[in-house]
């Protein structure tokens, strides 16, 4: 697979214009939703930090379930059926 390097130049260079405003939006719209928080107490901190790794704890558990075995468990299982088709031959 080759591509000229003026196509790839031009590619690269237009995704660019379209990812950088996209990136920034969501901070931007973070922000004005969220707005000032330097009036967030201590304990506000604290809630909304353990509201954030619980969150990030079960997105990461969903996407693992979802995703199901690994890579490494899906090549394990070929190479027993391999074995296992080999020896009854």
């Amino acid at each position: 697979m080759r591509m000229r390097h003026l196509t790839f130049q031009i590619a690269n260079v237009t995704s660019a214009i379209v990812w950088v405003p996209f990136m920034l939006f969501w901070g931007y719209a973070f922000s004005r939703a969220v707005g000032d928080l330097s009036r967030l107490t201590t304990g506000n901190w604290v809630a909304l930090i353990a509201f954030l790794v619980a969150l990030m704890m079960a997105l990461t558990f969903v996407t693992v379930k979802m995703q199901g075995k690994s890579a490494k468990d899906r090549r394990q299982e070929g190479q027993k059926r391999s074995t296992a088709v080999k020896l009854a031959e």
